[in-house]
């Protein structure tokens, strides 16, 4: 029986392939740990933005409370301003000031309806009586009323006239502007709107 014997020859390699081989081996385990390093600092990011977006959350509830909060206070604010700017120094309120007027006004107490008006410097009594006395106040009617700051005001007026020449108008539901001067209510010029 014939055998056949193989022999091993033994391989040489050059020593720059054994030297590739070896850093390559290394160079792939060495990236595996550089692929865990990365991921693990991937994964501390991510933590840290998460941590972030809570105290972001957070901080976001604290100021829409704190908004609301406030925006309860300011509107309390603004509804003392007007009850307090209801009243004028002489405990008058704008629908006082603009019902005094237009009964001075129908009375032809022209004197009384000018100091209850805040009539522009330029305008004097003799031309304000003459402006009514063109067409007198017959009817007036007073509705709602609406305080727009601690100066302003406007009250919902309904009115008729009648001219000189016999014709009568009526004015429905105008607001007429009223503002504090001096402290005092007082209808405004050109006060109808």
């Amino acid at each position: 029986m014939n055998s056949t014997i193989i022999s091993r020859k033994k391989i040489k390699f050059p020593k720059i392939i054994i030297t590739f081989l070896i850093l390559a081996l290394l160079s792939l385990t060495g990236c595996k740990n550089n692929q865990n390093e990365e991921m693990r600092r991937l994964e501390t990011i991510e933590k840290e933005i998460y941590n972030l977006e809570l105290r972001l959350r957070n901080v976001e509830s604290l100021l829409y409370d704190a908004y609301y909060q406030y925006l309860d206070e300011i509107k309390q604010l603004k509804e003392q301003i007007k009850e307090i700017s209801l009243y004028d120094i002489n405990k008058n309120t704008p629908v006082d000031a603009v019902k005094a007027y237009l009964e001075a006004e129908l009375r032809g107490d022209w004197q009384k309806a000018y100091r209850l008006m805040n009539v522009p410097h330029e305008v004097s009594y003799a031309d304000f009586k003459r402006a009514l006395d063109n067409a007198r106040l017959i009817n007036y009617k007073i509705g709602n009323f609406k305080i727009e700051d601690a100066r302003m005001a406007f009250v919902e007026v309904s009115d008729t006239h009648k001219f000189k020449d016999g014709h009568t108008v009526t004015f429905e539901n105008r607001y007429w502007r009223v503002v504090k001067v001096n402290g005092v209510w007082k209808v405004d010029w050109l006060a109808a709107q």
